[in-house]
């Protein structure tokens, strides 16, 4: 009797974006191999397991990590892969994705993300983080547009890098965008200075329009 294929693993994966250069995140995993993490090779919720590995045609980073789901469960084999995100504000991407077959529950996704926040701090002490982000700080502009008519697709990237908080070369990202089917269009977006938004939108062939530095309440 077959089993069938087994399900695809991707929703068990944990994705991260971290505030923490690429360059950063490899040399400090590098260092992982001859000291290890603050506190020993013991990280959290996970132990680093393995040694660092390099895809050189991606430039993706690998290294193999235990998941701890509690004293009387074995702990899983996982892979931390970070990957360049962006250059302005330097962001990195992390993802960890089960070796094996995984038996989901509460306990397995509490874990990998306990595990994740635990890495993330190893791999950027708070002193750094706090650093990079006064350093990094991005002003909110939003200016309008009167008449751009967006198709579906277009609509549907822009919430995609909002989600995924994705910069371009000009160091701007789309934090929200507000349509109407009139062509009315409200851009918020994230970035360095007003010269940069222009740039922004003249990468796109997009009228930039006026646009206002705003602040949040929150």
């Amino acid at each position: 009797m077959s089993a069938g294929p087994r399900p695809d693993r991707a929703w068990l994966s944990f994705r991260r974006i971290a505030h923490i250069p690429f360059g950063t995140c490899v040399a400090v995993l590098e260092s992982w191999q001859l000291t290890g993490p603050p506190g020993g090779r013991h990280t959290g919720q996970g132990l680093v397991c393995g040694p660092v590995e390099h895809d050189r045609d991606s430039g993706t980073c690998r290294v193999q990590v235990r998941l701890a789901r509690g004293p009387l469960r074995p702990q899983l084999l996982m892979r931390l892969q970070a990957d360049h995100w962006s250059c302005w504000p330097p962001q990195t991407a992390l993802e960890l994705i089960p070796c094996g077959y995984v038996r989901p529950g509460a306990g397995y996704f509490r874990a990998g993300h306990l595990l994740m926040d635990s890495l993330i701090r190893s791999l950027a002490p708070q002193k750094h983080q706090s650093a990079a982000r006064q350093e990094h700080d991005m002003a909110l502009f939003i200016d309008f547009h009167e008449n751009l008519k967006l198709p579906a697709e277009a609509i549907a990237q822009i919430a995609e890098d909002a989600r995924a908080a994705r910069a371009d070369q000009f160091g701007v990202r789309q934090v929200e965008l507000y349509h109407s089917p009139e062509g009315g269009v409200y851009c918020l977006l994230e970035g360095p200075d007003e010269d940069a938004i222009r740039k922004h939108h003249a990468a796109l062939g997009v009228p930039c329009g006026d646009p206002h530095q705003v602040d949040s309440l929150t």
